[in-house]
Order: structure tokens, then sequence, then C-alpha cells
């Protein structure tokens, strides 16, 4: 499912429509989004006055987790971003009351854009000194060819 638009770029293709008067075809261009998007907000403008429809519903099954729920998910995650999933529904249960399947969270962080964990853990051995020594050191050297690299394997 694609992502979907934010509501501010929604104002912006209305502000560009009525008070800039471009056409829906050079809004297309430069929001890069879809013809029928464009057209589809500026009908819901004149319809509603807003650039969403106020009488529309979530269709399908209800969510299992609120959006309480999901904010907490996102909190925690930004405090442990090393959570394992079943961590995460541990959580979840004990704190939210809410039982919800290991996959069924992928699904959630998935649809929070929370799915990639970027992670880098510095050295034990960094040292800020030590290496500000160091780089002072290696400066004196201008020609790159005096280095060798050793493999340790």
């Amino acid at each position: 499912m694609p992502e979907r638009l934010s509501s501010d770029l929604k104002d912006r293709i209305v502000k560009w429509y009525f008070d800039d008067n471009l056409t829906m075809r050079d809004i297309v261009s430069l929001a890069d989004v879809s013809l029928g998007l464009v057209s589809k907000t500026i009908t819901l403008y004149c319809e509603y006055g807003q650039v969403t429809n106020p009488n529309s519903r979530r269709t399908g099954r209800p969510r299992l987790l609120n959006d309480g729920d999901e904010n907490y998910i996102r909190a925690i995650l930004v405090a442990n971003p090393t959570l394992y999933l079943d961590e995460i529904q541990s959580k979840l249960a004990s704190v939210c009351g809410a039982e919800l399947s290991i996959s069924g969270i992928a699904r959630v962080l998935t649809r929070l854009q929370l799915n990639r964990k970027q992670l880098s853990k510095q050295a034990a051995e960094h040292n800020d000194q030590l290496r500000t020594v160091w780089e002072a050191e290696m400066a004196q050297y201008t020609d790159p060819d005096v280095f060798v690299a050793l493999d340790e394997s």
C-alpha cells in the first residue's frame, strides 16, 4: 500500500490551484503526484471546504491497537531501539493490556515506518583524545604511498 500523503501537501495543492492559478497538470509535475489525486483533492476542497472527506470511515477489520498503543510502541523504541519483537509484545501486554501476535507487531512497525533498525555502536576502545593525537601525527605524512595496510586474516 502506498504511503499516505500528508494533509499539508494537499493544502499546498489547493493553494497552488486557487491562489497561484496553476493548472492540475502543472501541480502534478510540481508535487510529483498523480492527476487523480490532485483532482480528488480539489473536488474534496470544493465540496467540504477541506482536503479530507469528513464523512469517510476506516474500512475493513477494526485495528487491535489504538493510537495510544501505537504511540507507546513508538516511545519505547525511541527509548530503546534494540528491543526485539517479543520484548515489545510483552511490554505492550503488561503496560497497555493489548494482546497482539509477533507478526501483528511487525505489521504495526511497518505501518509506523519503524521497520529498519539502524544501530551503530561505538567501539569500546574509542578514545577521542588518542584519536586527535594520532590524526596530528599522521598529518605530517603527505604522501599516501608511504603507508602499508595489513590484514589480520
